[in-house]
């Protein structure tokens, strides 16, 4: 068996919970780090990645199943993950002030309205993982899926959103030599410009096995990574270098949460407001929200009515909800401690084909007047496409870029 072992460390909180029955006022009890988890953010980065390289899916399917096991061929064998001693555990939480209101932003669902958050693994905390499997070549893209989840990704809950970020500081093992880590250096105008030869490098390791091409390989556009710029000459967020978790997503947060609900300098959302507005209070016109383009369901809150506007899709169960499609991580930059924060759009259908938008409001004021209860599902409320949730992707992040806050990686 070949095998490798990825010293790893968290750099931002991590809520993973435990599955033990013990609760305590309906909260996790505790949270720790777990292989089946792991190996799921291993599987996701692989499909990210070979998603970009072959548009042959039954083979991506074959691929990944050889690398993490499956049922396909009639053999869960695959790589095999264990976490080295005994894995973190805790049942420490955070408190979170009133002006940390872009870390409560993305935190969302778990950290209650004083801002005490459900149980957490502390940042800093060191971890070595394991990584075995009988094919050398296969081994590799294990590891290079880990590296992808390392730089662009996280572990646990609200890892969209920065939490349980964390760095591969070193490898060792066979084939080690070839593996990347996931620390950059203190430059930030270098960083992005490393994280492209990184991908492109873990890309060339999966074409042959994928069926693709070498030039295929060095096309990584499908990641389309945008690097939060952090150094001089910046004037208005992220200035003077890498930071500290708290206040790399706390700038962030603050940002997305202005732009989306339209509280900046100028309101994008006023026209949709309005007319959002206008059905509550009865009209029979309804638009398909822009802001759904950051994740569903989303709720309007209106209080010169005194009640809310819910958007979410016709599906029950987990299609009832979308992601949105802006992957936010750190990455280690430099000094211990220092983090550089990366937006990553992922390309891919938002929602399916045959779905629509139910849209739901009602009085929230107790006043049992507007806005009644109201539902719509029709074609008038359309639906949630691609062509719908790019544009409105591309805007917020072309305004980042306007105003010197980002740039784009390529």
């Amino acid at each position: 068996m070949a095998s490798v072992i990825a010293e790893c460390r968290l750099l931002s909180p991590l809520f993973m919970n435990d599955l033990r029955p013990e609760k305590k006022g309906g909260q996790p009890e505790h949270s720790e780090l777990r292989i089946p988890s792991i190996r799921g953010v291993m599987r996701y980065w692989f499909r990210a990645l070979a998603a970009g390289l072959t548009s042959d899916l039954e083979r991506i399917g074959e691929v990944e199943d050889s690398v993490f096991g499956g049922t396909r061929r009639g053999s869960s064998s695959g790589v095999q993950a264990r976490i080295r001693g005994v894995p973190p555990r805790s049942r420490r939480s955070l408190t979170l002030s009133d002006e940390e209101l872009g870390v409560r932003y993305l935190a969302y669902g778990r950290v209650d309205k004083d801002g005490v958050t459900e149980p957490l693994v502390d940042p800093g905390t060191e971890f070595a993982l394991a990584l075995q499997h009988r094919d050398p070549a296969l081994l590799g893209m294990a590891a290079g899926s880990l590296w992808l989840a390392s730089v662009f990704g996280g572990l646990g809950g609200r890892s969209r959103r920065g939490f349980g970020a964390f760095a591969i500081d070193d490898w060792s093992g066979e084939g080690a030599s070839k593996l990347r880590t996931s620390v950059f250096g203190a430059d930030t105008d270098e960083v992005g410009d490393e994280i492209l030869r990184r991908v492109r490098d873990t890309a060339e390791s999966c074409v042959e096995r994928l069926g693709g091409r070498a030039d295929e390989a060095l096309d990584v556009s499908h990641l389309r990574v945008w690097a939060v710029s952090e150094g001089p000459p910046l004037t208005y967020l992220w200035t003077g270098g890498p930071r500290g978790w708290r206040e790399t997503l706390d700038e962030i947060g603050q940002r997305l949460r202005v732009w989306r609900s339209g509280r900046g300098k100028s309101d994008p959302w006023k026209d949709e407001s309005d007319a959002i507005k206008d059905w509550m209070n009865g009209s029979e016109t309804l638009p398909t929200p822009g802001r759904s383009a950051f994740g569903l369901p989303w709720t309007m809150y209106s209080r010169s009515l005194g009640g809310e506007a819910r958007f979410a899709p016709n599906r029950g169960g987990n299609d009832a909800r979308r992601a949105s499609p802006i992957q936010i991580s750190l990455a280690a930059c430099g000094e211990a401690g220092k983090l550089c924060g990366i937006l990553t759009p992922l390309a891919g259908r938002f929602l399916p084909s045959d779905t629509r938008l139910s849209a739901k409001s009602r009085d929230t004021s107790g006043s049992k007047g507007p806005p009644h209860g109201r539902s719509r599902l029709d074609p008038h409320t359309g639906s949630v496409d691609s062509s719908h949730v790019r544009p409105v992707i591309d805007e917020f992040l072309s305004d980042l870029v306007a105003e010197g806050l980002v740039r784009e990686v390529r």
